[in-house]
């Protein structure tokens, strides 16, 4: 049987470069909000994270594999780490993030109609 210090640095060492990996193919994405969320980076990064446990209950409800999904909980948990340093994390209410997660209005675009 594995040594559990082994299991638990081989485990953070695939995740950290997959993380590095990603960052990479999203051109340097994953500490910065989209342009159009109004709420910080850390929010945007809760956001996701509520995104992927849904999608999560959804496979267990399912009995779908979900180890996949359960690697990318842990990568957003390490973004958020890496974004919200200790001395400057602020306690998480329950409806801050979906109250700054409100998208900035688009400025209406005229819309024009395809040519061949």
């Amino acid at each position: 049987m594995a040594n559990s210090i082994d299991l638990i640095t081989k485990t953070c060492d695939a995740l950290k470069e997959t993380l590095i990996a990603k960052n990479k193919e999203y051109g340097n994405s994953a500490l910065t909000k989209p342009r159009f969320f109004k709420g910080s980076e850390s929010d945007a990064i809760l956001v996701r994270l509520g995104d992927k446990v849904k999608r999560l209950e959804n496979q267990i409800d399912a009995g779908a594999d979900c180890r996949d999904t359960i690697q990318d909980i842990a990568g957003y948990c390490v973004l958020y780490l890496a974004q919200t340093p200790k001395t400057t994390a602020k306690p998480i209410k329950a409806r801050q993030v979906k109250i700054k997660a409100r998208l900035v209005k688009k400025p209406k675009v005229e819309k024009k109609e395809c040519t061949k």
